[in-house]
């Protein structure tokens, strides 16, 4: 507008208090105020008024979501602000510790301006700041808003004395929040703190319960982070980015109670502010500006641990043990330090061998690397000359090489690599390779933050503004290598970062933390990091579990260790760390070989998280396209929720599940906020009513964790022992169980539950109309050929979680067909959609199998004897089921040399095939010994027996069962393994259903089942449930399952598993062909949890033996043998 408005005012008194404080107020009344200089777009709107100064930033509807201040005083509050800050850089007992502190002269305000240009999205303006000018970009794209401030002194930017810092400062709400900024250890809600931006080596704690201050963690207080990212999100419907890598700070009602600012430790840097109600939405822009999160390998999300080629437990290699205790486990960290000094040397050959039988026995294998030369070591000196000689480090501003000191492996001094360098970056990118070279899958990529400011890189900038840069170039130099070399299938793991990093990394860990329940540093602080990370866009995180340092006296104990076991089953990355680092002497933690019990619940939640695997692929994607975290906090989505303000240790997995750990000492109950809604616990099966406060109980081996109504996640099945391909046989690998899928689903009456997986497979879950009655049919529909892709069955009487064999489509000259194989879809074809419906009856489900339909030409060659075969529910034993009608008795007969036939026909599709656990499709379940360890494996001398099994049509007599011990839910579907089944078979059986027992609602959750609103599971419980509690909550339901549709719907799986007997036992040289008398079921007891305790009086001959079993005793399932 060039229209001008007088005034026609006086002066008020306030206006004699800015006239005291050095500015001249505009009171005159013949003084021309300029009108507003107003911008609009369809998602923000700006209005700028020049006399006074102010930036007003509004919604959509018109309403101000921030609003600078106006005039200004000595200090920094006000209209946008310059000074000379001639802090120094001081050097801390730890170089990594910012030293600097500031010496900030008067601020300098631009109280008025004038408009240099406009057009109709963006505004320039200068203002006068007394000795200098200060010109404010403005700029609108839609929903963004772009504040560029730029300071120029008299003098120019180089005289001394000239203006080296920014700053803008916004009026603060009664109910304004801020959340993010990188990963903070010490706050959620930073509300009342000041918080820098710098990456810095991980401070140290003061204790458990010891609240967080200024030198709490040691030295600099809760700013201190390995990984600062200056993005916050607001609860008033805004977000701000400062798009700068200088040192930034951010002061949020910390100096003043009504106003927050922001600063640049430069003369110009950009605002970016983002204006959405919902923060997904400003996570969405803020992601796409800077990066969106990168998808990695599969097996990245299976556990890791630190373990060594030459550890040991016992006389057993540690490696090798993980596999024989049934420890699922995807990768390992030996720490062979390649870079900085050279570790490797003269142990080529070993590492060759150690990766290679890694590798065979389903490891991925990492080794470490840093961007950094040892300039104190000698097995580094070639790498150093060859630096030097052609300056590929940063040098000080005497020409000198930027040498720093940390301890990497050991105290050492070390020159940084220049990667503004191109030909440093193809330097450091062959250095690294060295580690490929050996065998090995990638490398944990250390440190980043130990950049001086004083320093000179190639392309001129200084260490002050490299400094955030750094650890950026880094991860992107490797990444980039590793793309060329392993094109998506690698993993390196960093732990400094800033904006953009998330891009180029596959992993973040928590850097350093203290193995105990630390308030700064230890377990609740590591937590506390990952929630924020992922509200500033980096979703890969994960802490190292156990801890690494132990510098405090708490105890590093058995407790410590199973609840950040537990934290790691639900972070994205689960990482295990055996050190115990102090440097004033040694130290002892506790250990994942301490005693049984921990080897069991850490087993389980290593499970737990490596049978999320498909639910993470689904949520890295969304990440990918969306920005959005995998581990939520409450406020993304219920920004306007005080309670989702204040939480701190349980948040969304993903948008279905709600995690709730235990991250302090000694407690056996979790008290959390759930959100609105209804959730079942995956452990007792209780429904809570969301929208309010509940205690969940938490004992040392459990972890709360809840599904929520409308709810779906699909999980691999639990016999998965690594991500890892592997050669050795008897391990579970991703290869032997990709052809189907548990899925755990939670719905009331009305509700539908709708999943997308990676390979474009959609799964679409609802209840079943007509529940009442006994569960009448599984319907697995496709959108093309929907007849041909249905599916029915008849009742049987068990069930289980529902399980979906995967589907992949393809589409050619002649239509839509089904492939041959089980694989990811390709860009081009048309997605897939599984329907199943789930029904209930009395506490028992049954199994959604779906198989995937073939065409019929492939059915007569794959099975000509199953061509014109009709289903029909058939009870072949007490363990295993077949959905059939009349196959011409082909899997009545023995199975010899057609079982892998057989069990191939079935895994294509050619029937409906939901077995209990134990049975082999296609063929007769093996025989197993019971034993008090769930742990033990088929005979493999047995693999091939068979129970045999009357031809009639509609014979529905049982044979014995398999086994009659009970498994809890984390351990292994073992009969599912491929050493019982065959390759073409494993992992096709599944796991069964126990019936109810009488059990109440636990703490928190409904007083009755029949009280509660009708909202069904299918599922098989989180890894961390027990069989009692199975048995408990199946009780729990059948009490409610009198009422109509408010009537909870639960499912407690219950499932036997087989040994292995050692590899010496020899196999038995014929098969049975008779069932014993002792071992013929009596009803349905044998199968009922309830008669565990009956079964001696059941069986009278039962009895044991001391030592090995004789060959004709072998095969008898009533004989426990030592």
């Amino acid at each position: 507008m060039s229209t001008m408005v007088r005034a026609s005012k006086t002066c008020v008194l306030a206006l004699v208090g800015v006239s005291v404080l050095g500015i001249a107020p505009a009171c005159d009344d013949d003084t021309e105020v300029p009108p507003p200089v107003e911008l609009r777009s369809a998602g923000a709107g700006v209005s700028v008024a020049l006399a006074p100064f102010e930036i007003r930033i509004l919604d959509p509807s018109g309403k101000v979501v921030l609003r600078t201040l106006t005039g200004g005083g000595a200090d920094a509050y006000g209209a946008p602000a310059a000074t000379h800050d001639q802090g120094p850089d001081g050097i801390k007992v730890i170089p990594g510790w910012d030293g600097y502190y500031p010496e900030e002269r008067p601020w300098a305000h631009g109280a008025r301006g004038r408009v240099l240009g406009r057009t109709d999205a963006s505004a320039s303006f200068e203002l006068d700041a007394g000795a200098g000018k200060i010109r404010i970009d403005v700029a609108l794209d839609g929903a963004k808003v772009s504040l560029k401030t730029t300071a120029s002194s008299p003098d120019g930017t180089a005289a001394p004395g000239a203006w080296n810092k920014t700053s803008l400062s916004f009026a603060l709400g009664a109910d304004d929040h801020f959340f993010g900024l990188g990963e903070r250890f010490a706050s959620v809600d930073h509300r009342g703190l000041s918080m820098y931006a710098w990456a810095e080596e991980g401070g140290a704690g003061k204790g458990e319960r010891v609240p967080a201050d200024e030198q709490n963690p040691f030295p600099n207080g809760p700013s201190m982070t390995y990984f600062p990212v200056p993005f916050v999100l607001s609860s008033a419907g805004y977000a701000v980015h400062l798009a700068t890598t200088f040192r930034t700070e951010t002061h949020f009602g910390s100096e003043r109670k009504d106003a927050w600012r922001v600063a640049a430790s430069t003369s110009s840097f950009e605002t970016v502010v983002y204006v959405h109600d919902d923060p997904l939405a400003s996570l969405d822009d803020f992601t796409r500006d800077t990066g969106r999160p990168m998808v990695p390998a599969s097996w990245v999300f299976g556990p890791r641990r630190r373990v060594s080629n030459g550890d040991r437990v016992g006389d057993v290699l540690e490696w090798k043990k993980l596999r024989e205790a049934r420890v699922p486990t995807t990768g390992l960290d030996d720490a062979v330090h390649l870079l900085p000094a050279r570790s490797e040397l003269g142990r080529e050959a070993e590492l060759l061998a150690w990766t290679r039988d890694a590798h065979a026995w389903g490891f991925k294998v990492m080794a470490y690397n840093n961007p950094y030369i040892s300039t104190s070591k000698p097995q580094a000196e070639a790498d150093l000359a060859y630096g030097k000689e052609r300056r590929l480090f940063a040098m000080t501003a005497e020409g000198t090489i930027g040498e720093t000191f940390f301890i990497s492996g050991d105290a050492q001094t070390l020159a940084t690599i220049d990667l503004t360098n191109p030909e440093a970056v193809t330097w450091f990118q062959d250095l690294l390779r060295r580690t490929l070279v050996l065998g090995y899958d990638g490398w944990m990529h250390d440190f980043g933050e130990y950049v001086r400011r004083s320093w000179i890189f190639a392309d001129g900038r200084k260490g002050d503004e490299m400094h955030n840069a750094f650890p950026v170039l880094s991860a992107k130099a490797a990444h980039e290598l590793l793309e060329a070399e392993r094109q998506g299938d690698f993993l390196f793991f960093v732990r400094s970062g800033y904006t953009g990093t998330q891009q180029w990394v596959p992993a973040v860990w928590s850097g350093d933390p203290e193995a105990t329940f630390d308030e700064t540093q230890g377990l609740p602080a590591m937590l506390r990091g990952g929630l924020n990370l992922g509200m500033s866009g980096v979703p890969l995180w994960g802490s190292d579990v156990t801890g690494f340092k132990c510098i405090t006296d708490f105890p590093y104990d058995k407790e410590m260790y199973l609840r950040w076991a537990a934290v790691g089953a639900v972070s994205p990355i689960m990482m295990e760390q055996n050190a115990c680092a102090n440097p004033l002497g040694r130290r002892k933690k506790w250990k994942l070989w301490d005693d049984e019990e921990t080897v069991r619940v850490y087993g389980d939640m290593a499970r737990l998280h490596t049978r999320l695997m498909p639910y993470f692929e689904v949520l890295i994607r969304e990440s990918n396209r969306t920005g959005v975290p995998i581990m939520r906090r409450p406020f993304l989505h219920h920004p306007r929720e005080p309670e989702a303000w204040k939480a701190e240790s349980s948040f969304y997995l993903g948008a279905s599940l709600w995690a709730a750990p235990v991250v302090e000492r000694g407690a056996v109950t979790k008290g959390t906020w759930l959100p609105p809604g209804k959730w079942v616990d995956l452990t007792d099966r209780a429904v809570h009513d969301g929208g309010r406060r509940v205690t969940l109980p938490a004992p040392l081996a459990r972890l709360p964790l809840l599904l929520k109504d409308g709810g779906i996640v699909p999980l691999l099945d639990p016999s998965i022992e690594t991500l890892a391909p592997a050669t050795v046989p008897g391990i579970v690998t991703l290869e032997h169980v990709k052809d189907r899928l548990d899925v755990l689903v939670a719905l009331s009456a009305g509700r539908d539950a709708t999943i997308t997986l990676a390979d474009g497979t959609e799964l679409v879950a609802r209840l079943a109309r007509g529940w009442r009655g006994r569960p009448r049919r599984v319907r697995g529909r496709l959108r093309e050929h929907e007849r041909r892709g249905s599916v029915r069955a008849p009742p049987c009487d068990d069930a289980a979680r529902a399980r979906v064999l995967r589907h992949a489509w393809r589409r050619d000259r002649r239509g839509s067909r089904p492939v041959g194989a089980s694989r990811a879809l390709g860009r081009d074809a048309p997605p897939l959609t599984t329907r199943f419906e789930v029904e209930r009856d009395r506490a028992r489900w049954l199994r959604a199998g779906l198989a995937r339909v073939a065409q019929r030409r492939e059915i007569a060659a794959a099975a000509p004897h199953l061509r014109r075969s009709r289903r029909r529910c058939v009870r072949l034993s007490a363990r295993a089921r077949l959905h059939w009608r009349h196959a011409r008795g082909a899997c009545l007969r023995r199975c010899g040399d057609r079982r892998h036939e057989l069990a191939a026909s079935f895994a294509r599709g050619a029937l409906f095939v939901p077995l209990r656990e134990g049975g082999h499709p296609g063929c007769y379940p093996p025989r197993c010994r019971p034993d008090d360890s769930p742990r033990e494996r088929l005979q493999e001398g047995n693999a091939h027996e068979h129970t045999p099994y009357s031809r009639r049509r509609g014979d529905r007599r049982r044979s014995a069962p398999l086994c009659e011990h009970e498994l809890r839910a984390g351990d292994h579907a073992d009969a599912a393994r491929p050493e019982a089944a065959g390759p073409d078979a494993a992992g096709a059986a599944a796991s069964g259903a126990a019936d109810a027992a009488a059990g109440t609602a636990g703490p928190g959750g409904a007083a009755s089942r029949a009280a509660v609103p009708a909202l069904s599971t299918a599922a098989a419980g989180p890894a961390g449930a027990t069989a009692p509690d199975r048995a408990a909550a199946a009780g729990a339901a059948a009490a409610g399952r009198n009422g109509a549709d408010d009537r909870s719907t639960v499912l407690s799986a219950r499932r036997g598993t087989c040994g292995d007997a050692p590899a010496e036992r020899p196999a038995p040289s014929h098969r049975r062909r008779r069932i014993p008398p002792e071992l013929r079921p009596l009803g349905r007891r044998w199968r009922d949890e309830r008669s565990r305790g009956r079964q001696e009086a059941l069986h009278p001959r039962r009895r044991s033996v001391d030592g090995p079993c004789p060959p004709r005793l072998q095969r008898r399932a009533s004989l426990r043998c030592g």
